[in-house]
């Protein structure tokens, strides 16, 4: 695994939890419903890359993701 990959992987598990507590009120903590999500290496004009997935209809890439939080909103 390269280490672009596992940073990928990194923020992508840092990201699921995140989203998963998004919950309305705190649901986690009372043992509520738990938020699904899924994490998986994907391929875009074959390139690997980490994406996450949200209700089963997008795949976010991580890696791109990242970039564009780093880079702070746009003016």
């Amino acid at each position: 695994m390269t280490r672009a990959t596992l940073e990928g992987a990194v923020v992508a598990v840092a990201l699921a939890f995140g989203v998963a507590g998004c919950g309305s009120g705190t649901d986690a903590q009372s043992g509520g419903t738990p938020v699904p999500f899924k994490v998986g290496t994907f391929e875009r004009s074959g390139q690997a890359f980490v994406g996450l997935v949200l209700g089963d209809t997008q795949v976010v890439d991580i890696a791109q993701a990242r970039l564009l939080v780093l880079r702070g909103p746009a003016t």
